[in-house]
């Protein structure tokens, strides 16, 4: 859902109201008169005058329209949700009309959350960051506002998914070098101290360390003694078996 106003404080009204459900089909879309003036300011942004509304119907004409198709809905997906909502129930108090609560999510908010560090934008920026066409969008018009909510959130989802299953795939890859390891160090002998200390340096040809070694080749090697990295880090050093040696 998205409203166009004729303002921002406590006296604004509704001038437009646009409702799309999840697949893009327009449920409402429509001007609506208002008591008060439009400001020519507001209506450089919204492209809607006065003039414009003479032959709309009042906002008590469409109330109840307004009402049964949020009510009847699973969410309303808003792009600045506290704003709309208040712009509803303050025009509804307006005609002593009572607007129902709606179970809305803001879409603002869980961009700003999930993608901009916490930071609100305006809807055509946050387009624009998630690389969604807009050129075929009216922009600052209830209805097309509405598809751009829409399309930014699809696609917030489809970031978020991506997001998850790359996650996954690393932490299924984790648990995997773990458990790759932790075979591989089952190949370290008890007494494994008592073997020799190789250094960084003094490592002779053939030699490799644990982490050099893949769980399918182990059983080439023999373990031989510790050393460590050119970071001071600890490690185990294998050399290649004696073939001539395990035979006899």
């Amino acid at each position: 859902m998205d409203t166009e106003t004729n303002g921002l404080n406590d006296e604004a009204e509704i001038i437009q109201i646009g409702v799309i459900n999840d697949n893009g089909s327009v449920l409402i879309d429509t001007l609506i008169q208002c008591q008060g003036d439009i400001p020519t300011e507001v209506s450089a942004i919204n492209g809607i005058t006065k003039n414009d509304l003479s032959c709309a119907p009042t906002f008590p004409q469409v109330f109840d329209k307004i009402c049964e198709t949020l009510k009847n809905a699973e969410v309303v997906l808003i792009y600045n949700a506290e704003f709309d909502l208040r712009l509803l129930k303050q025009t509804s108090k307006r005609y002593g009309l009572q607007m129902p609560d709606i179970n809305a999510s803001c879409v603002m908010l869980g961009y700003a959350h999930k993608f901009n560090n916490g930071k609100r934008c305006k809807l055509v920026d946050a387009c624009d960051d998630l690389l969604i066409y807009t050129a075929d969008v009216i922009l600052h018009s209830a209805v097309g506002d509405c598809e751009l909510t829409r399309r930014l959130n699809n696609k917030m989802k489809l970031e978020i998914a991506e997001e998850q299953l790359q996650r996954e795939k690393r932490r299924k890859s984790r648990e995997y070098r773990r458990k790759i390891k932790a075979k591989k160090l089952a190949y370290i002998p008890d007494n494994w101290s008592e073997y020799p200390d190789f250094g960084a340096q003094n490592r002779p040809s053939g030699y490799k360390t644990l982490s050099q070694i893949s769980l399918k080749e182990i059983h080439k090697y023999e373990f031989a003694g510790v050393c460590c990295d050119t970071y001071g880090g600890s490690g185990y050093l294998f050399k290649p078996v004696n073939k001539q040696f395990r035979e006899i």
